[in-house]
């Protein structure tokens, strides 16, 4: 058995992550079925190491249970259709078939061979498992050699065809070990089904075939078929399709880990002899039965000889008197035939952005001239394949003659912190050559600039630490730009930024607080210091906790109250701001509104009702009152008080009538405090 690790070297790198994913699991044998021409197929397989090894060791026991046509749960018959167990075959019987199938020749390695260790056969090979995992390895390969091939596994005894089962008839296979380890049970499994004619196997789709220099890669479509098919074969036509076979006898799993989805696309790489020859692939799957499935519809295509490590060389740049830039380049002269077309892309960097200036240049041609070049240019050649490939240059920069200086920045903009710091920000400059700014500080228009920036700055924005305590209230800045040539633009527009104010402005005097009919007039002083930005008056009624504001101009020096309530005593509170939004302490003083007369009620509106035996009467008033007193007299009988209207009414009606009478009616309003209305006009009724 020795000669036959060539095929456990050969299938290393294919099977390795198939058994690392084994996960320690509960010992249990699991049962597929499917139904076939010739009958009912029947496949197991143990799911540990052990439980193989005592399954190799023992054997397994194949029973049929034939359920009734109802839905019970019972069965009519039971049978076992391996009464003397069904077993791995001997050893020195395994030759005769490993001989014809591969896969066999694996399995039987990894069954009865002295050693089982995976190695990669090329130079410098790595071992992919150590020896401590040799028994999961010989368990894992025996297992997916089962899966690819109907005679290994037979010869392994996991697979079973019930050539008796009859159509249409509902079945449950049951597979058990014929003996039971005390100390290491190993679970029966199960597997119910209908047998009914064979359902046909799908082709696999969506095969794609990218083909290069002396290689393709072939890709598939899995997820759809996820479930079907358990491993796949790509054959090769090198004769038009008129026939195929296996390129390098290898097959391709669609392995995932447990508890993993369903793999999307598989590939396979393929070396293929000849550029100049055109190739077919096409795509087989293999269920876990060993059934193959139909064969996909074949892609064809041939390979091509690569650009390689192969790139354009840009072997001259010169600047023209003119200022233009001419660029020429090289490539390599036996691969100039795979070239489709050259581009020249440029920079203001060498490390870009870079953007086409020129495209679709021939191969003869290999030169370019730039006749709107940048004053620093970086230029970079690309090969475009014939099949896709693209090569790039390394950058070559060109830099023109160039005296002229950057724009003067402008935009500037500032602030100072309470803390004396200073930032200042501009808008950016956009020539491509430009290497900074510079940030020049002073005390006055008329004093002379001092730089505060060390070298040139990058970014359009610069922060200062300046002193606050100090009588000069304000701090100048301006900046240039400075380009690659050190040509250096003239000065900015100048900023001028005031120094942040830390004395608050002194406290308001009062001249003088007046009450009035539902107002209060404040007279005071103007402040004395030249930063007042305005006042802040703030009122509340006495009691209250909830201020109004109201916000003054900084030229005020009265205010007239007249949202105030009559005979409402309210709280005051004057203060000065500067520009700084410093605030002075606060005057704080008192005052009531004088109370307002109240005026009579007019526009009475009457209706009298003969039916209701009513008169009712309405009005509308101004403002809140407590009540209204309602006065009436009968024919030429004077004016005497008949009624009164509590607070919110605005309607009255009477009721206590004579018909042929002369009424007359007239009201007075009264406050809250007492206060009276005139006396309105007098309202004459018939009744």
């Amino acid at each position: 058995m020795r000669r036959l690790k060539y095929y456990i070297a050969a299938f290393a790198l294919a099977i390795t992550s198939a058994a690392s994913g084994q996960n320690e699991e509960t010992a249990a044998i699991k049962v597929i079925t499917t139904s076939a021409d010739e009958g009912v197929i029947i496949r197991w397989a143990p799911t540990t190491p052990v439980a193989w090894q005592l399954a190799n060791n023992y054997g397994y026991m194949l029973t049929r249970y034939t359920l009734y046509p109802s839905d019970s749960l019972g069965y009519s018959e039971k049978i076992k259709l391996t009464p003397n167990g069904l077993h791995v075959l001997p050893e020195n019987d395994w030759e005769g078939v490993a001989n014809s199938d591969k896969w066999a020749a694996i399995a039987a390695q990894a069954i009865y061979g002295e050693d089982f260790v995976l190695a990669d056969p090329g130079e410098g090979a790595t071992s992919f498992v150590n020896a401590a995992a040799e028994q999961e390895n010989r368990f894992s390969f025996s297992l997916l050699a089962a899966d690819v091939s109907i005679a290994t596994a037979e010869a392994m005894g996991l697979r079973w065809v019930d050539k008796t089962a009859v159509k249409g008839t509902t079945y449950v296979y049951r597979v058990e070990l014929n003996k039971q380890m005390e100390n290491y049970p190993v679970e029966r499994g199960s597997s119910k089904i209908t047998f009914t004619a064979p359902k046909s196997l799908p082709k696999p789709s969506n095969v794609e075939a990218t083909f290069g220099d002396h290689s393709v890669n072939i890709s598939w479509n899995t997820f759809y078929l996820d479930g079907i098919y358990s491993s796949y074969v790509v054959e090769r036509s090198d004769d038009g399709g008129k026939s195929f076979h296996l390129p390098d006898d290898l097959q391709f799993f669609s392995l995932k880990k447990e508890g993993s989805g369903p793999l999307e696309k598989m590939y396979y790489m393929d070396s293929i002899p000849d550029n100049n020859m055109s190739y077919q692939y096409r795509v087989v799957g293999i269920t876990p039965f060993g059934e193959k499935g139909p064969p996909s519809i074949p892609v064809a295509g041939q390979g091509y000889v690569s650009l390689g490590d192969a790139i354009p060389v840009i072997a001259e740049t010169v600047v023209m008197k003119d200022g233009m830039v001419n660029i020429i380049w090289k490539f390599a002269h036996d691969l100039i035939g795979q070239v489709k077309h050259f581009t020249v892309d440029r920079g203001p960097k060498a490390g870009g952005p870079y953007q086409l200036v020129s495209g679709n240049i021939p191969t003869g041609t290999m030169a370019f001239q730039d006749t709107q070049p940048l004053s620093v240019n970086y230029y970079v050649i690309k090969a475009y394949g014939k099949h896709g490939e693209v090569r790039q240059s390394f950058p070559a920069m060109v830099q023109l003659e160039d005296s002229i200086p950057p724009a003067t920045p402008v935009g500037l903009e500032g602030k100072v912190d309470d803390n004396g710091r200073v930032t200042i920000t501009w808008q950016p400059n956009t020539e491509q050559d430009l290497y900074g700014y510079r940030v020049f500080r002073s005390n006055a228009l008329k004093e002379e600039y001092i730089q505060v920036t060390e070298a040139a700055i990058n970014t359009a924005g610069f922060t200062d630490s300046i002193n606050i305590n100090t009588l000069t209230e304000e701090i100048i800045y301006t900046v240039t730009a400075q380009d690659r040539r050190y040509n250096q633009s003239g000065y900015a527009q100048p900023l001028i930024l005031k120094r942040p104010d830390i004395v608050p402005p002194d406290q308001p005097v009062l001249k003088s607080v007046t009450p009035g009919e539902g107002t209060v007039f404040i007279d005071w002083y103007p402040a004395s210091a030249t930063d007042i930005a305005g006042y802040k008056l703030f009122r509340k009624k006495a009691g209250s906790t909830i201020w109004k504001e109201f916000l003054l101009p900084k030229d005020s020096t009265s205010f007239k109250d007249e949202l105030a309530d009559t005979g409402t005593p309210y709280n005051y509170s004057l203060m000065a701001v500067d520009d700084d939004n410093l605030a002075s302490e606060a005057t704080q003083f008192s005052a009531q509104p004088l109370a307002m007369p109240l005026p009579a009620i007019s526009k009475v509106s009457h209706q009298a009702d003969r039916e209701q035996k009513q008169i009712s009467l309405s009005w509308k008033y101004p403002v809140a009152y407590a009540e209204v007193i309602v006065y009436r007299s009968e024919n030429q009988a004077p004016l005497r008080q008949y009624a009164r209207i509590n607070d919110g009414e605005k309607i009255f009606t009477d009721y206590q009538l004579k018909v042929g009478t002369l009424y007359k009616y007239r009201f007075k309003v009264i406050d809250k405090n007492g206060e009276e209305s005139p006396i309105s006009d007098e309202i004459e009724i018939q009744y």
